[in-house]
Protein backbone atom coordinates (compact mmCIF):
# COMPACT_ATOMS: atom_id res chain seq x y z
CA UNK A 1 0.00 0.00 0.00
CA UNK A 2 1.61 3.45 -1.07
CA UNK A 3 1.99 5.89 2.00
CA UNK A 4 -0.01 9.10 1.54
CA UNK A 5 2.18 12.04 0.64
CA UNK A 6 0.31 14.64 2.86
CA UNK A 7 -1.65 13.98 6.35
CA UNK A 8 -4.02 16.15 7.71
CA UNK A 9 -3.97 17.22 11.13
CA UNK A 10 -5.24 19.84 13.67
CA UNK A 11 -3.56 22.27 14.94
CA UNK A 12 -4.09 20.86 18.53
CA UNK A 13 -2.75 17.47 17.84
CA UNK A 14 0.82 19.71 16.54
CA UNK A 15 3.36 21.30 18.22
CA UNK A 16 4.81 24.62 16.36
CA UNK A 17 8.32 23.07 17.67
CA UNK A 18 7.58 20.01 15.58
CA UNK A 19 7.14 22.58 12.66
CA UNK A 20 10.00 23.94 13.53
CA UNK A 21 12.03 20.83 13.56
CA UNK A 22 10.90 19.50 10.45
CA UNK A 23 11.68 22.70 8.40
CA UNK A 24 14.94 23.06 9.77
CA UNK A 25 15.48 19.44 8.85
CA UNK A 26 14.96 20.52 5.18
CA UNK A 27 17.04 23.24 5.63
CA UNK A 28 19.92 21.19 6.19
CA UNK A 29 18.67 18.82 3.54
CA UNK A 30 19.04 21.87 0.84
CA UNK A 31 22.55 22.88 2.12
CA UNK A 32 23.28 19.39 1.58
CA UNK A 33 21.99 18.87 -1.43
CA UNK A 34 23.50 21.96 -2.88
CA UNK A 35 26.44 20.84 -1.82
CA UNK A 36 25.94 17.27 -3.93
CA UNK A 37 25.01 19.02 -6.69
CA UNK A 38 25.67 22.40 -7.47
CA UNK A 39 29.02 21.63 -9.11
CA UNK A 40 27.44 20.04 -11.97
CA UNK A 41 25.24 22.98 -12.43
CA UNK A 42 27.97 25.47 -12.49
CA UNK A 43 30.35 23.74 -14.74
CA UNK A 44 27.67 23.95 -17.43
CA UNK A 45 26.88 27.81 -16.58
CA UNK A 46 23.12 27.49 -14.74
CA UNK A 47 22.80 28.33 -10.83
CA UNK A 48 20.87 25.48 -9.06
CA UNK A 49 18.57 27.57 -6.47
CA UNK A 50 17.01 26.21 -4.02
CA UNK A 51 15.51 27.10 -0.76
CA UNK A 52 12.76 26.70 1.81
CA UNK A 53 10.03 29.46 1.82
CA UNK A 54 7.23 30.77 4.18
CA UNK A 55 4.48 32.61 2.84
CA UNK A 56 0.99 33.25 3.05
CA UNK A 57 -0.50 31.96 0.02
CA UNK A 58 -3.79 33.76 -0.81
CA UNK A 59 -1.22 36.89 -0.45
CA UNK A 60 1.11 35.50 -2.88
CA UNK A 61 -1.91 34.13 -5.26
CA UNK A 62 -2.92 37.63 -5.49
CA UNK A 63 0.16 39.20 -6.60
CA UNK A 64 0.71 40.90 -3.23
CA UNK A 65 4.15 41.74 -3.21
CA UNK A 66 4.99 41.67 0.99
CA UNK A 67 3.50 38.01 1.17
CA UNK A 68 6.44 36.38 3.03
CA UNK A 69 6.03 34.71 6.28
CA UNK A 70 8.43 34.11 9.32
CA UNK A 71 8.46 30.50 10.69
CA UNK A 72 6.72 31.98 14.26
CA UNK A 73 3.83 32.36 12.43
CA UNK A 74 3.12 28.83 11.16
CA UNK A 75 0.01 27.46 12.58
CA UNK A 76 -1.31 31.34 10.81
CA UNK A 77 -4.19 30.67 8.65
CA UNK A 78 -2.72 30.70 5.29
CA UNK A 79 0.55 29.90 6.04
CA UNK A 80 2.48 27.51 3.41
CA UNK A 81 6.21 26.38 3.66
CA UNK A 82 7.70 24.53 0.42
CA UNK A 83 10.91 24.20 -0.92
CA UNK A 84 11.40 26.05 -4.18
CA UNK A 85 14.14 24.77 -7.04
CA UNK A 86 14.77 26.56 -9.92
CA UNK A 87 17.61 26.96 -12.74
CA UNK A 88 19.19 30.58 -12.88
CA UNK A 89 21.68 31.34 -15.65
CA UNK A 90 24.74 32.66 -14.76
CA UNK A 91 23.30 36.56 -14.67
CA UNK A 92 20.56 34.69 -12.26
CA UNK A 93 18.44 34.73 -14.85
CA UNK A 94 15.14 31.72 -15.09
CA UNK A 95 15.96 29.29 -17.69
CA UNK A 96 12.68 28.74 -19.76
CA UNK A 97 10.00 31.01 -21.20
CA UNK A 98 6.48 31.51 -20.44
CA UNK A 99 4.89 29.66 -23.42
CA UNK A 100 6.88 26.30 -22.70
CA UNK A 101 7.45 26.91 -19.19
CA UNK A 102 10.34 27.51 -16.59
CA UNK A 103 12.64 25.11 -14.99
CA UNK A 104 11.04 25.54 -11.81
CA UNK A 105 9.30 23.02 -9.14
CA UNK A 106 8.08 23.38 -5.32
CA UNK A 107 7.95 20.62 -3.10
CA UNK A 108 4.71 21.42 -0.34
CA UNK A 109 5.75 20.58 3.29
CA UNK A 110 3.11 22.41 5.63
CA UNK A 111 0.19 24.23 4.89
CA UNK A 112 -2.60 25.73 7.47
CA UNK A 113 -5.90 26.46 6.15
CA UNK A 114 -9.37 27.33 7.53
CA UNK A 115 -12.34 26.26 5.42
CA UNK A 116 -15.66 27.93 5.75
CA UNK A 117 -17.50 27.35 9.05
CA UNK A 118 -14.22 25.22 10.15
CA UNK A 119 -11.68 24.88 12.58
CA UNK A 120 -8.08 25.36 11.46
CA UNK A 121 -6.20 22.37 10.33
CA UNK A 122 -3.00 21.98 8.47
CA UNK A 123 -1.96 19.31 5.70
CA UNK A 124 2.15 18.39 6.62
CA UNK A 125 4.28 16.02 4.15
CA UNK A 126 3.94 12.81 5.70
CA UNK A 127 7.65 11.62 4.52
CA UNK A 128 10.85 11.15 6.36
CA UNK A 129 13.71 13.01 5.65
CA UNK A 130 15.53 10.75 3.74
CA UNK A 131 12.43 10.05 1.42
CA UNK A 132 11.95 14.14 1.35
CA UNK A 133 15.75 13.92 0.19
CA UNK A 134 14.80 11.63 -2.65
CA UNK A 135 12.10 14.23 -3.65
CA UNK A 136 14.29 16.98 -4.15
CA UNK A 137 17.00 14.90 -6.00
CA UNK A 138 14.34 13.43 -8.40
CA UNK A 139 13.64 16.85 -9.22
CA UNK A 140 17.27 17.96 -9.54
CA UNK A 141 17.97 15.35 -11.89
CA UNK A 142 15.22 16.03 -13.82
CA UNK A 143 16.20 19.83 -14.55
CA UNK A 144 19.77 17.90 -15.43
CA UNK A 145 18.37 15.71 -18.38
CA UNK A 146 16.34 18.39 -19.26
CA UNK A 147 19.98 20.84 -19.75
CA UNK A 148 21.58 17.45 -20.95
CA UNK A 149 24.12 17.72 -17.90
CA UNK A 150 25.32 14.37 -16.40
CA UNK A 151 24.96 14.39 -12.50
CA UNK A 152 27.26 11.40 -11.26
CA UNK A 153 25.25 9.48 -9.41
CA UNK A 154 28.17 7.94 -7.29
CA UNK A 155 28.46 10.91 -5.52
CA UNK A 156 27.40 10.30 -1.53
Amino acid sequence: MKKKKFKAVKLDELSKTRVFELEEQIEEIIVDILNQYQQFFVQNGYILDIKLERINEVDALKGIEEHGMEKGQCFETNYYSLVCLAINDSSGKLIGNEEEGYLIENIHIWNVNKPFFSSKKGYIINLPPFEIKKEIETVIKDFARVLTITVDDQIR
